[in-house]
Order: structure tokens, then C-alpha cells, then sequence
């Protein structure tokens, strides 16, 4: 009796330090993934002060030796950061939520329960009854457009089968159904989770983003020419399609292209300034080239990882170009047509992959200069 209760005791032991231990490995492991994750965003951060220093003191030797009373107060370094942190609003980057994503749902012309008996004898009759079952009534946005498909091709094998009265009032329903088939369309791709999961910056998990491919092409392709008239089982193969989706991390692509943008236009004004005043500078410095020196050296770090997220936006931008115009330019709400047009739109004039192309030539142009000027 002794014995058993001597290794009951013992089993406690050794299980409350197993507990113990698989706490604390758990601990461990959370706060690495989370360091990792902050260490990778300051380092880009980081990145952005160093740069905007080296160009202060640039500027301010340039100003010093020129003794340019009249010169325009810099923005300080404190300002930037700030300034930085109020821009980082990952909402502006993200999907909006699904309410201002989705085309509200109509209702469909509806048959009298004597009319619904009448066709019991065809397909259709199964597809009604699902519609108005609990499931029916909450299906997601590509099974609502999986739905829409079936009823129509049912619809189509009961040609001849209906008395006139009924068939008249068939035909409405199909009508509606063809003419409500875009904002279908447009909720099951743009309105449900896959493309929130997309965007999103920590789907799946891990730093390293998958490329698209031909395969890739062929589905957002598949999905934007999607039509009533699709011969095969549409359920399937949507699910397939919008499953397979967020494999790419389209959110990164964007946080990474904003970085660079930032870095760039955060920049600009300081180095035009700076570019005007080495143009009035005649005389070779010691001092002033190793300024230049730091400060370019850190823009030619930054401009592998600026060419990378231009290449990685350019084909996002690229690929979901027919996704964009599923409705012909008309959006659920302003707020997903500004997302749109701003972050995906290759052609719209403010298009951040346009802003980035230019800020990039002008940023290399405007150092060629300086360089030129200051004879370093």
C-alpha cells in the first residue's frame, strides 16, 4: 500500500515538472516568433532613421559651410519618427471588413407554394428547397454563387416541363438571377475570406513569400471569367480555386512596397534641398564626401530590398488585374474602391507602383547629381 502510494506520488511529481517544462519551452518559443517579427519590422524602421540622419547632417555641413542664414528649418528626426508611426496604419493595407467588401443581397422573384409543387417533378424543386433550408439561408458568398449556377442550369432542364403561367414566372426568376450574377460573382472572390486571408500579413506564417506562377495565373484567370454558362460543377472547383489563394501573401507584398515608398518620399524634400546646395558648392570637402558617403551607402543597402518589392508589387498588381475589373470599375462602397484603385489599380495616376517607379529614378538622379556637384 506504501509502495502505491510512494509512486503515485512520484508520477505527480514527474508530471507537475513535465507540465512545468513544456510551459516554459512554450514561453520561449512564443517570445523568439515574437522578437522575430519586431525585430524584422524595426530593422526596416531603423533603416528609414539612419538614412533620414545621414541626410540631416549632410544637409546641415552643406548649410554650415555656406552659412546660409536664410535657410528653411529641417525636419528633425524626432518629427519623422512620429510622423512614420502615424502613417504605419496597417488598416490602409488590409482588405476593408467583408460589410464594405460585399454587394448587398436581393431577393429573388418568388414562386407561391402551389407553383413550387407544380415543378416537384424537376431538378429544380431540390435546389428551391435547399434555398429555403437553415443551410440555405446561410451560405457564404461562394456558395451562394455556386447556388445561383445550379439553379440556372436546373432551370434550364425544365424547359417545356411547365404549364405557361408558371414558366412565365420562371423566366423573371432566371432573368434576376443572370442580371444579379456580377455582384455574385464579384462577393464570392472579392467578399469572402480567402482574399481577406490574402491580404493578410500573417497568413500563412513565415517571413518568405511564395512567387506566382503559371498555375496561379490560370486561377485568377479561371475566377475572373467566371459566367452562368460554366459547364462543369462550379462548387468544387470555386472552393478549389479560393482555397488554394492564400498560399500568396499579398499583404506583405504591399507592407514591403510600403516601406520603400515611405523610404523614398520620406526622403525626397530633404535631398532635393541638399542636391540645390551642393549645385552652389564649387570646392572639393573632406568632411562633406564622408557625409555623402554614409548616407549613400545606406540608400544603396536599401535599394536591393526597394527593387525586390517593386518587382513583388508589380506582379501582384499584374495578376489581379482582371480580379479588379470583375464590375466594370463599380465598387460596394468608397472606401474599397480608394483601397483598389490606390494599392492594385496599375493605370489609376496615384497607383503606388507608379509613385514608386518615379520616386526611385528621381532618388538615384538627384545622387548622381550631388556627387557630381561636391566633385567627391
Amino acid at each position: 500500500m506504501q509502495s502505491n502510494q510512494s509512486k503515485l506520488l512520484l508520477t505527480k511529481i514527474v508530471s507537475s515538472f513535465v507540465i512545468k517544462k513544456l510551459r516554459i519551452v512554450y514561453v520561449v518559443i512564443v517570445s523568439s516568433l515574437l522578437y522575430s517579427a519586431c525585430s524584422n519590422s524595426n530593422e526596416k524602421e531603423q533603416q528609414i532613421e539612419s538614412y533620414l540622419s545621414h541626410l540631416k547632417e549632410l544637409n546641415e555641413q552643406l548649410k554650415n559651410r555656406m552659412k546660409a542664414s536664410s535657410a528653411q528649418p529641417n525636419h528633425t528626426f524626432v518629427e519623422a519618427k512620429n510622423k512614420h508611426q502615424k502613417m504605419t496604419d496597417l488598416e490602409e493595407l488590409r482588405l476593408p471588413s467583408s460589410r464594405f467588401r460585399r454587394f448587398p443581397r436581393l431577393e429573388a422573384p418568388q414562386l407561391n407554394f402551389r407553383q413550387f409543387m407544380s415543378i416537384s417533378d424537376c431538378a429544380l424543386s431540390r435546389h428551391i428547397a435547399f434555398r429555403n433550408s437553415p443551410l440555405g439561408r446561410m451560405m457564404l458568398p461562394a456558395q451562394e454563387l455556386a447556388y445561383n449556377h445550379r439553379f440556372l442550369k436546373a432551370a434550364n432542364q425544365c424547359d417545356g416541363q411547365l404549364d405557361p403561367k408558371l414558366d412565365e414566372q420562371l423566366k423573371k426568376v432566371i432573368k434576376f438571377k443572370q442580371k444579379q450574377w456580377p455582384s455574385l460573382h464579384w462577393n464570392a472572390v472579392w467578399g469572402g475570406t480567402p482574399f481577406a486571408k490574402f491580404f493578410s500579413l500573417s497568413w500563412p506564417r513565415g517571413y518568405k513569400i511564395k512567387s506566382f506562377d503559371t498555375l496561379d495565373e490560370a486561377q485568377l484567370a479561371w475566377l475572373a471569367k467566371l459566367s452562368p454558362q460554366y459547364k462543369d460543377k462550379l462548387s468544387t472547383e470555386l472552393e478549389q480555386k479560393l482555397a488554394q489563394l492564400p498560399s500568396y501573401v499579398g499583404g506583405q507584398v504591399l507592407m514591403n512596397a510600403y516601406y520603400a515608398w515611405f523610404f523614398l518620399s520620406r526622403s525626397q524634400k530633404e535631398l532635393v534641398e541638399i542636391s540645390r546646395r551642393s549645385a552652389e558648392f564649387n570646392n572639393s570637402d573632406t568632411g562633406l564626401c564622408k557625409a555623402y558617403e554614409q548616407g549613400m551607402q545606406v540608400f544603396k543597402e536599401a535599394q536591393m530590398g526597394m527593387s525586390t518589392a517593386y518587382q513583388q508589387l508589380e506582379t501582384l498588381q499584374k495578376s489581379l488585374k482582371p480580379l479588379i475589373n470583375l464590375k466594370q470599375g463599380v465598387y460596394p462602397s468608397p472606401k474599397f474602391h480608394s483601397f483598389i484603385k490606390r494599392y492594385l489599380d496599375l493605370d489609376h495616376p496615384q497607383s503606388i507602383r507608379i509613385e514608386f517607379k518615379r520616386l526611385i529614378k528621381e532618388q538615384v538622379n538627384l545622387w548622381l547629381k550631388i556627387q557630381k556637384f561636391l566633385k567627391c
